[in-house]
């Protein structure tokens, strides 16, 4: 199979291309992510993920990568044990 990647959009904590299939002409939308490491900083990538929700609603959408975020309490090791309100936006948004 042949494929092509075209650039959509891209920052400091993703990258957005659409890929398509030369042969079929069957296309898929992906995103690379690596998220900043602060909640502050991570906030225009969950806005990101909300814009692009509903332009991306009727087109297969894979989304990958290092988010520096965790679904629970139980999913870390060390560090401070309390679960912050902000924490949730990763749940929130996947």
């Amino acid at each position: 199979m042949v494929y092509s990647a075209f650039l959509m959009h891209s920052s400091i904590q993703w990258i957005t291309c659409e890929v398509s299939n030369l042969v079929d002409e069957c296309f898929f939308i992906i995103t690379f992510i690596y998220g900043i490491n602060t909640f502050i900083g991570r906030q225009a990538l969950w806005d990101c993920f909300s814009y692009h929700a509903i332009t991306f609603q009727c087109r297969p959408w894979l989304i990958l990568g290092d988010f520096n975020a965790i679904m629970s309490a139980s999913n870390k090791c060390g560090g401070d044990p309390t679960w912050h309100g902000h924490m949730n936006d990763f749940v929130n948004y996947v």
